[in-house]
């Protein structure tokens, strides 16, 4: 068989399975005894490798089955990840599952967790998600407020630790951050720990111009807030505040006293504001002493309060001037005691008012 041919076999015999031979080849390899043994050999090969590369895609499939991993699960695992269907599923992966389950994730959430965070089963146990833990567990001093971290970015075990996160921690060690704090933000922001350390600073370095002071925790709660909400966002969030009336000022004071106050949503800043400043007719400037308001359930808490508090201002039995902190954050039964059992006896409705 002439060297061209050995060649040309050899190259076919890499791409095509049996069934895709043309007719032509066929003819060939009939005439031909040693291109026969050539492409046998090689199909063979191509037959073995195929069955290897089956059978360990059907050992991590069983793997992911028997941790309660769906088809659907599965299937994206493919899509997004297609290699790890091509590891040793008990070297490579199940070392990892064992790990996360062993620090406290739920088996209901490993299939979630780790189809949405593939990354996970990728990264070496021993440099990263190991030392990465352990890094969360020293800074957070408690086992549980580490998995509650990871459970808020998953991915923070599967980065370079030293290279992204250790510099943001130093830089808020450096300026006076005290610990309790620093760990409070890693707690419930991870991710703003997790960023390139140029943008980091940056945000730092804007809580610092704008006033807030380090050893406090409005410092890092508003060092979140540069971090997560661009100052496009913010911005849009300002121009809600002042369309019921806050005046610059105001938004200043509301931010200086609670930074979260640019998390919410426009809807929850809207609802909130239209009835208070709308239908209740309290000032917009209430919001800056009660700012927690905003983290209140509108039709749940605040409404039904307030319409209880109108009802006695309205009959004559309270003041007309009244904290909204007072109304609105005392819990259920302080509240009741106070604002509802108290006056039973000249409003025997007003439970059932109260209830809705």
């Amino acid at each position: 068989m002439s060297f061209l041919l050995h060649t040309k076999l050899k190259h076919l015999s890499l791409s095509l399975s049996t069934k895709q031979i043309p007719r032509l080849l066929l003819g060939i390899l009939q005439k031909d005894g040693a291109a026969t043994k050539l492409f046998s050999s090689q199909t063979s090969t191509i037959s073995s490798s195929d069955a290897r590369k089956q059978e360990k895609a059907l050992l991590v499939k069983t793997l992911f089955k028997n941790y309660g991993f769906s088809e659907t699960h599965i299937s994206k695992f493919s899509r997004v990840a297609p290699l790890l269907f091509a590891v040793d599923p008990d070297k490579i992966l199940l070392p990892k599952i064992e790990f996360l389950r062993t620090i406290g994730v739920p088996d209901a959430d490993l299939p979630k967790i780790l189809t949405t965070h593939s990354v996970l089963l990728s990264s070496s146990l021993t440099k990263k998600l190991i030392p990465n833990y352990n890094f969360l567990k020293d800074l957070l001093l408690s086992d549980e407020l580490a998995l509650k971290s990871f459970h808020r970015c998953p991915r923070i075990l599967s980065c370079d630790v030293k290279r992204v996160v250790s510099p943001n921690i130093q830089l808020l060690k450096e300026i006076g951050v005290p610990q309790r704090f620093l760990a409070y933000l890693v707690r419930i922001s991870p991710d703003s720990v997790f960023r390139d350390h140029h943008k980091f600073k940056g945000s730092v370095d804007e809580a610092i111009k704008m006033g807030f002071n380090a050893k406090k925790l409005t410092f890092v709660l508003a060092v979140r807030v540069f971090c997560k909400k661009p100052q496009r966002i913010r911005d849009q969030k300002i121009e809600v505040y002042r369309r019921f009336g806050l005046s610059d000022e105001d938004i200043w004071a509301l931010f200086r006293l609670r930074p979260t106050c640019m998390d919410h949503s426009e809807k929850k800043i809207v609802g909130i504001m239209n009835f208070l400043v709308n239908e209740m007719k309290l000032p917009p400037s209430v919001v800056v002493h009660c700012p927690a308001v905003f983290t209140l359930d509108l039709e749940k808490r605040v409404i039904p309060r307030c319409r209880v508090i109108q009802l006695l201002i309205d009959k004559n039995l309270i003041k007309k001037e009244f904290s909204l902190g007072s109304v609105l954050l005392p819990a259920e039964d302080n509240f009741l005691n106070k604002f509802v059992i108290n006056y039973e006896n000249e409003l025997p409705e007003l439970m059932k008012i109260y209830k809705g």
